[in-house]
């Protein structure tokens, strides 16, 4: 790589992408997926505590088709990868919860 950011597409070999001087780190725990013939867009927030079904946007992610199918492959893989490691990820881990996990949660949900 000749530059910091700066993909270059080498002929059957991995692409890698570097820290760029702009890029910034957030955490996310929603997101809106909208798609259409010749884009995908991810619409990445965090929920409220008023509102557990509600988030508040905070990035919007341009792909084309092809680029999510690709996303879509590779979260599989690693998914499998951390499975095969640790165990079945949860897709809600509230039902895991103990019941003192769940009325703490409650309490701390009224003290907001």
């Amino acid at each position: 790589m000749d530059q910091v950011g700066k993909v270059i597409i080498k002929p059957g070999g991995p692409i890698t992408v570097e820290k760029g001087p702009n890029e910034v780190t957030y955490y996310a725990n929603v997101v809106m997926v909208l798609m259409g013939p010749e884009e995908v867009v991810l619409r990445f927030g965090l929920r409220t505590d008023e509102d557990p079904l509600k988030g508040i946007g905070f990035a919007k992610i341009y792909l084309s088709p092809a680029h999510a199918k690709r996303l879509v492959t590779a979260l599989k893989n690693g998914i499998e990868q951390v499975e095969g490691m640790f165990g079945e990820i949860a897709e809600n881990p509230i039902p895991k919860l103990t019941t003192e996990q769940l009325q703490q949660l409650q309490q701390d949900q009224t003290e907001k």
